[in-house]
């Protein structure tokens, strides 16, 4: 799923709070093997996809389903979908990613998702992305 748009990623008080995200994959996309240190809910919105783990059991739209702390996955839009998979999720906690031979790649969580969107953002001179922040009303302005 390599397009992702987060909707919200902030603290409230020094603590982080869950990330949505709105990712959209092409046929044959994937995330790579990982796990979430929190709870996870996932919706989707168009298109199909599954846990290499779990082959029998596709989330097509308007599924919704929940994953525990702690499960390990690799999610993918198979191959012959005949349109874009998009999945509205909500992460608690982080998420620890291994690389294609099993071993440790990287941690993600919302902060540093927002970090990440970002910079990217300026960098291809895109408009800046809006964040509700926690603690707040409203939306964070747009420079």
């Amino acid at each position: 799923m390599p397009t992702t748009t987060p909707t919200a990623a902030t603290t409230h008080g020094g603590a982080p709070l869950p990330l949505v995200a709105l990712p959209q994959g092409q046929p044959g996309s994937g995330v790579p093997l990982h796990y979430h240190t929190g709870p996870a809910e996932v919706y989707t919105l168009q298109g199909r996809w599954m846990y290499r783990e779990h082959p029998t059991q596709p989330q097509t739209a308007g599924s919704y389903l929940y994953e525990p702390g702690g499960s390990v996955h690799t999610l993918y839009a198979p191959a012959d979908n005949t349109e874009d998979t998009i999945i509205f999720v909500r992460v608690s906690g982080t998420n620890i990613n291994f690389d294609e031979h099993g071993a440790f790649h990287s941690l993600l969580d919302a902060l540093s998702l927002r970090h990440l969107t970002d910079t990217l953002t300026a960098e291809r001179g895109l408009k800046a992305p809006r964040y509700i922040e926690g603690g707040e009303a409203g939306f964070t302005e747009v420079a």
